[in-house]
């Protein structure tokens, strides 16, 4: 999987960094996974570093995935995501974030480390420390 993520804060947060192309398949993979993590509280926040991925996902795909943060029975944990993506991938995260908010969930896109980290609440120095760290 072209993921890697730490869990900070203990569990309140998840950091996560994605390269390389990206399928729909990974990334329900990887939401499930998620799901199943005991370390990852309730109402966490995740923080992706998507500058170094394509996201290989048609306006379908998106729908699909974005319906899962209201799938009951996946018991999704994310309550707010952060999403520092390139140029290019901004419209596919825009349309995540419109659908997710539907469900409850806060969706924020940034393009600095900096101010997505202040809007978690962390040091951006630690954040990325724990990018550049990150394992699975």
């Amino acid at each position: 999987m072209p993921c890697k993520y730490v869990i900070a804060m203990d569990g309140d947060v998840v950091v996560e960094r994605w390269t390389g192309t990206v399928t729909l398949a990974e990334l329900m993979a990887h939401k499930r996974q998620q799901a199943l993590d005991p370390s990852i509280k309730a109402g966490a926040s995740v923080l992706s570093d998507c500058t170094r991925a394509t996201i290989a996902m048609s306006p379908e795909a998106i729908s699909e995935l974005s319906a899962m943060d209201n799938d009951a029975a996946n018991k999704p944990k994310i309550a707010q995501y952060a999403f520092l993506v390139s140029s290019d991938a901004y419209s596919k995260a825009q349309q995540f974030a419109n659908q997710v908010n539907q469900y409850g969930k806060s969706v924020i896109i940034f393009n600095s480390l900096e101010v997505a980290s202040t809007w978690l609440g962390m040091d951006p120095l630690k954040v990325r420390e724990l990018i550049e760290g990150g394992e699975d």
